[in-house]
């Protein structure tokens, strides 16, 4: 009687060899490993190995997709980093860290159920190898979701496109000691001047967040004037501030 099931027949079964097959190749590809390496026989314990790290991997791909999911539907996340590159980095790190953590090594296991003669230990190869497997397994898992329509990528650009749409602001100033033009600035940068005469200037592309808007003049004697207060800016927002200085 056989100490392992018997793997099943059909597309699981070549599919498992297929993969099998792949990784022996990069065995052949690591310098060093082709001269220790002795190659197990692809029998029913050796794609019943390989099978289980598989599905071991399509499992860990499925946590990351649906753990990272929050993060990246984060306004803040959406707002400054949606479409900019930064989300396979996170996912590697992330992976890395787990795997590194916990001790886990796909590539190694799989490796170990080819050949006869090669440790399943993890090595730091092995989990950065694994970390990047993930995030691509995590990346197709996403891609499965979307052509069910359970995840929407149009979404998520659309919501990146309202957060960081610009504000505008229509600054009205009071005159209280304030004599001749007056300075505006935005977070410490001269966006312009209200004239001698002038009561109002407006500001447009504001990005969303939170901005100092400051004014500098001088009084009648020459001296120094200086206001500022703290803009809370939403998305698309267009509102009107009075400022006394």
């Amino acid at each position: 009687m056989d100490r392992h099931p018997r793997a099943p027949d059909g597309a699981p079964r070549r599919l498992a060899m297929a993969a099998g097959a792949a990784l022996a190749l990069l065995v052949l590809l690591l310098p060093g490993a082709a001269a220790a390496a002795q190659f197990a026989p692809i029998d029913d314990e050796t794609l019943t190995a390989i099978g289980t790290v598989l599905f071991v991997f399509l499992v860990l791909s499925i946590i990351f997709e649906a753990a990272l999911t929050p993060l990246f539907n984060w306004r803040i996340f959406v707002r400054h980093f949606e479409g900019r590159g930064v989300k396979t980095p996170i996912v590697v790190v992330l992976a890395f860290v787990f795997f590194w953590s916990f001790g886990l090594d796909i590539v190694s296991a799989v490796l170990a159920a080819l050949t006869t003669d090669m440790s399943p230990e993890p090595t730091f190869g092995g989990q950065v190898l694994t970390a990047l497997l993930i995030a691509g397994g995590s990346d197709g898992i996403f891609r499965i979701l979307t052509r069910l329509n359970i995840r929407d990528p149009a979404e998520r650009v659309r919501k990146a496109r309202e957060e960081r749409e610009p504000a505008s602001l229509r600054l009205e100033l009071e005159r209280a000691r304030a004599r001749g033009p007056v300075t505006v600035l935005l977070d410490g940068t001269i966006r312009g001047e209200i004239a001698a005469d002038g009561v109002g200037f407006s500001l447009d592309d504001i990005a969303p967040g939170t901005h100092t808007l400051t004014l500098e003049g001088r009084d009648q004697n020459g001296g120094a004037l200086r206001q500022a207060e703290t803009l809370e800016v939403g998305p698309g927002a267009r509102f009107t501030r009075t400022m006394t200085i």
